[in-house]
């Protein structure tokens, strides 16, 4: 067993569990494509690798010689078996843990980010760029980037319109879950009177405007949004009696323990809500007119041909059902809702939204 070929940790319910993305690339791109059940162990079922410790010294051989043969093939038979018993002890502890299809949107949402890594973006100043993702990058499980690698999760706006399309004929294009979060406590506490409050509304802060203050203009709507948060998440707001009059649902969530526990809830809904967007859309992102660049937070930026505008309304319609679907079941009542925006640059369709 060698880590230079694609290791099948082990396997549950005939679902094969990988240690990472792109070491099993292929195979896992592969059985995702065929709707095969996958599941990945780096990132969901560990952060960090826990065999890292024992192989470290042969990854250090191979870098300080030069050498291109893989560092695994430098260490001993028993270094290797026991690396790979060290990474299956973890993964089947975890695994435990977590829902069967929370692990198989999570591996076919790495894949969709592998790709994107693998074919690059173009940036007018440093040409194409390959950032190299982690699926497991903060406490909510939201996607992080590895160090040293290009974050566009950092971007300034001058360096967002350094980001171009990769050739003529092609634009940029976002697509966005507005209001994610206020969704994500909709939808994640049925129990609580939020559905009803809610239901009907394509804008969840257009209607916190309206609940709170009776109607929903520009300016209302933006204290909506972010006083919302603060008060859901234990803050302290002017607004809080206003909030327990009016809707009194986001009690229960305020109120969740330990402190904090409210804000952990509702990010952690709504990165496994992105996570399940992403797994439904990995079938069309294959081709080349629907190129995958990065995503950013709740969005997915894409480079797109210019004839593909029926394509992305497709991906957007996809992206918005398959994430409604994970966290609310069939028949909701509200959903997720994706917007998406163009331009020739990323900073030019981000100044859209």
């Amino acid at each position: 067993m060698r880590y230079d070929r694609p290791v099948r940790l082990f396997e549950i319910d005939g679902r094969p569990i990988y240690h990472d993305i792109q070491g099993s690339f292929n195979e896992l791109l592969r059985s995702a494509l065929e709707e095969d059940p996958i599941g990945v162990a780096l990132g969901p079922l560990y952060k960090e690798d826990p065999a890292l410790e024992l192989i470290a010294p042969f990854f250090r051989s191979a870098r300080e010689s030069g050498w291109s043969v893989p560092p695994a093939q430098l260490a001993p038979d028993w270094i290797v078996e026991r690396a790979s018993a060290l990474r299956a002890e973890e993964a089947s502890r975890t695994l435990k843990e977590m829902d069967p299809d929370d692990l198989n949107d999570w591996t076919r949402a790495g894949i969709v980010l592998e790709i994107a890594s693998r074919r690059g973006f173009r940036h007018r100043k440093h040409g194409m760029i390959h950032t190299r993702w982690k699926l497991n990058g903060t406490v909510t499980g939201r996607f992080g980037v590895e160090p040293g690698s290009f974050n566009p999760m950092v971007m300034d706006a001058e360096e967002r319109g350094m980001i171009v399309p990769r050739d003529a004929g092609r634009k940029i294009v976002v697509i966005d879950f507005r209001g994610i979060d206020v969704c994500s406590m909709i939808l994640a506490c049925p129990d609580h009177g939020l559905r009803e409050l809610y239901a009907g509304s394509a804008d969840p802060h257009a209607r916190t405007a309206e609940l709170l203050f009776g109607e929903s203009g520009d300016e209302l709507r933006e204290i909506a949004k972010s006083q919302i948060f603060t008060y859901a998440y234990g803050g302290q707001t002017p607004l809080k009696e206003d909030f327990e009059k009016k809707i009194p649902p986001l009690r229960a969530i305020r109120s969740m323990q330990p402190h904090g526990e409210g804000a952990r809830f509702i990010q952690k809904t709504s990165a496994r809500a992105f996570r399940a967007a992403l797994s439904h859309i990995l079938p069309s992102v294959i081709w080349p007119d629907i190129s995958p660049m990065f995503a950013v937070h709740d969005e997915l930026v894409l480079d797109v041909a210019e004839d593909c505008d029926d394509c992305i309304a497709y991906i957007v319609e996809d992206m918005s059902a398959g994430a409604t679907r994970r966290i609310a079941g069939e028949n909701p009542g509200i959903r997720y809702s994706a917007s998406i925006t163009w331009g020739s640059t990323y900073g030019e369709a981000k100044e859209k939204g």
